[in-house]
């Protein structure tokens, strides 16, 4: 009798123990995975909404250094980028932009406003585009004046030269409203010193 209580009491202790010892190297365990879950979760919350994880957008503005692609085919091209007025989490955007062109042709370069007022009232322009971001149009060799007037701002122009067998790449920004052109030479694609002409309203 004395040797059966003491087997039982074996087999009770041992049923007692065991899951004790498990639950002191699986609990740890769970512990870590369900921390790593947590993290994880967070994360992805917080680049849903911490701005940082916003990307900036600017590849309007870092497009406007580059000149349009000469085809060998007479025409005028180029970009349109707008720049943001204000800043947020470090980032100024300067997205691409649209707008509509007008293009007069002309006999001689124009090169004041009073000149270019005149030409816009006397007459209809050759050609109206709306540029969204990118834009061409195939002109024949000439002078012609390009203007940018988007309802929101004063219109602003651009003597150009259009070269036969050439593309002249032109590139427009508005900065904080006023307009600013960055012209092109169609022969050799480096950056010229473009005038922009405000020839109000």
């Amino acid at each position: 009798m004395g040797a059966l209580k003491s087997l039982m009491g074996a087999d009770l202790h041992h049923i007692d123990s065991g899951p004790a010892l498990d639950l002191t190297f699986e609990l740890p365990h769970a512990c870590a995975v369900t921390h790593a879950l947590a993290c994880s979760f967070l994360c992805v919350a917080l680049c849903f909404t911490l701005p940082t994880c916003n990307t900036c957008n600017r590849s309007g503005c870092d497009s406007l250094g580059t000149p349009a692609v000469d085809d060998h085919k007479s025409a005028i091209a180029g970009v349109i980028a707008s720049e943001s007025d204000t800043v947020g989490n470090g980032c100024q955007e300067c997205p691409f932009a649209s707008m509509t062109l007008s293009i007069w042709t002309v006999p001689t370069q124009v090169t004041d406003a009073a000149s270019a007022k005149a030409i816009i009232q006397a007459a209809p322009a050759s050609v109206t585009l709306q540029a969204d971001g990118r834009y061409r149009q195939a002109l024949d060799p000439g002078s012609y004046l390009l203007c940018a007037a988007p309802s929101s701002y004063e219109s602003a122009c651009l003597s150009v030269d259009v070269v036969a067998g050439h593309v002249t790449p032109v590139n427009l920004k508005l900065l904080f409203g006023p307009f600013q052109f960055i012209a092109f030479d169609p022969l050799t694609h480096t950056p010229l010193s473009a005038t922009t002409i405000y020839p109000g309203s």
